[in-house]
Formats: structure tokens, sequence, C-alpha cells
């Protein structure tokens, strides 16, 4: 009985420590969006994955002045190629 609350007690405390961490993470990506939308130059992101690169993240500027839309990339392998 004493092992299965030691188990519980620890089980709380993880999971709060996940809940932080997940606040903590959202906090910083919204003053990240923040930042990169405030700014006048274009700034994109992807992520090269099993020899594709995949867009994440385009900010703005971006789309003011290449009018893409983020849903322009979805689905497609290697975006920065549809770019050039």
């Amino acid at each position: 009985a004493r092992l299965y609350k030691e188990v519980l007690r620890h089980k709380s405390e993880l999971e709060d420590h996940v809940r932080e961490r997940t606040h903590d993470l959202a906090s910083e990506q919204e003053r990240l969006s923040a930042i990169l939308n405030s700014m006048d130059e274009a700034v994109v992101t992807w992520q090269l994955k099993d020899s594709f690169v995949t867009f994440q993240y385009a900010n703005g500027a971006f789309h003011q002045i290449f009018h893409y839309l983020d849903s322009d990339f979805d689905g497609v392998p290697n975006f920065y190629r549809f770019l050039l």
C-alpha cells in the first residue's frame, strides 16, 4: 500500500511538471511568434526530415511580400522548390 501511494505521488508530481513545462513552452512560442510577426523582413522556417524539407512557419511579412498562404504549402515535400 505504501509503495502504491508513493507511485501515485510521483505520478502526480510528473503530471504537474509536464503541465508546467507545457505552459512554459506555449508562452515562449507565443512570445517568439509575436516577435517574428512584428518584423518587416520575411521569415520562413522549415524542417528537414527523411530527405524532405517541409514547411513549418512563415511570418506576416512573408505572406505580404510573396502572397502565399500557409495552406499553399500543405503536403508539398521540399517546399522550397515551390518558391523557386
